[in-house]
């Protein structure tokens, strides 16, 4: 890695690098061969740069509209773990007139299903890679932030991409890194399969909270004991009428707008779909985020697993959306 490298041009408007393709184009292409990476553009694919900085040319040769360049983090590698292009996040330019623009849409394509790479909008990204087991579970945006496992397993026997997810259960659990979610806007989601209702409590699904266990909890979505979701913001309890069914994989996603502390809209979507939309009423700072967690409320943890948790500074969704039919990359 770390080194530009000069790629056949194939046919189609295409690139090779070994086993890996670069295909452009507006529509997912059909048919693909494996170790295919698609870049939605309507800009014929030129050259291809693998490596960590900008590059100002590639192999030498002056940049043109179309070429590509996979920006690598240090634990980026070709070689293919858990079917991913990137070890640990690649983010995917295209060379537009005289600056490098973040590609709107890239996806891998591992030879049975498309994987969405990340972007630059991405600030934290959790997989269920084999590789977690050994080195502890990691970010895998370009933000490398650190990830405190407390207990969280991979798991074998439940999944919605194959073959692994992370399971949680009481005293398992994940810590991110501090996010700078003050006034700005912010989505978060992630993939999740409940196990069982709680006989009385609330089953926490995500939390934002101030800092350490010690620490109050700012944002709680989980799913109350007859299976309705619930957004909880301390003095404000939101909930919808959803049913988070048992033993069945749903998407889950946080999305906020960048409003004025003290009156910010958030809305949580099952599967794609508005339940609810409520009003945050106080202060929300850099704060910690938990999975499966919640540090005021240890009871109510949640037995299960999640997959593909993804931190955005963004609001990705503000209406209706069918939820990614593909793991990140």
């Amino acid at each position: 890695m770390g080194q530009a490298m000069i790629l056949r041009r194939g046919g189609g408007g295409s690139v090779e690098a070994g086993a890996l393709t670069v295909v452009g184009g507006t529509s997912v292409p059909g048919s693909p061969a494996a170790n295919t990476l698609w870049v939605s553009t309507s800009t014929a694919i030129g050259k291809l740069a693998v490596q960590g900085t900008e590059p100002a040319t590639i192999g030498g040769v002056a940049l043109v509209d179309g070429d590509v360049w996979v920006q690598t983090t240090r634990r980026s590698t070709w070689k293919l773990v858990h079917n991913c292009i990137a070890y640990c996040g690649a983010y995917v330019y295209t060379y537009s007139g005289s600056a490098w623009v973040i590609a709107t849409y890239a996806a891998y394509y591992d030879g049975a299903a498309w994987k969405i790479t990340n972007d630059a909008n991405t600030i934290l990204m959790i997989h269920a890679d084999p590789d977690d087991a050994k080195t502890g579970w990691y970010d895998a945006s370009l933000l490398e932030g650190i990830i405190t496992n407390v207990g969280a397993e991979l798991s074998t026997a439940q999944y919605k991409f194959a073959p692994y997810s992370i399971g949680v259960a009481a005293d398992k659990y994940l810590r991110g890194p501090q996010f700078p979610f003050a006034k700005t806007a912010f989505t978060i989601e992630m993939w999740a399969r409940l196990g069982s209702y709680h006989a009385v409590n609330m089953r926490t699904l995500f939390s934002i909270a101030t800092g350490t266990p010690t620490n109050a909890t700012v944002i709680t979505v989980g799913v109350q004991a007859d299976g309705t979701v619930i957004m909880d913001f301390g003095s404000t309890t939101s909930d919808s009428a959803a049913t988070f069914s048992t033993g069945e994989w749903h998407h889950v996603a946080l999305v906020g707008n960048g409003g004025a502390d003290g009156a910010r809209t958030c809305k949580v979507y099952i599967d794609g779909t508005i339940y609810k939309t409520a009003t945050i009423n106080y202060n929300i700072g850099n704060y910690y985020f938990y999975a499966g967690y919640s540090p005021d409320f240890t009871t109510g943890v949640w037995p299960g697993n999640i997959q593909e948790i993804r931190i955005s500074n963004v609001q990705r969704w503000t209406e209706n959306f069918t939820p990614p039919a593909y793991a990140y990359v």
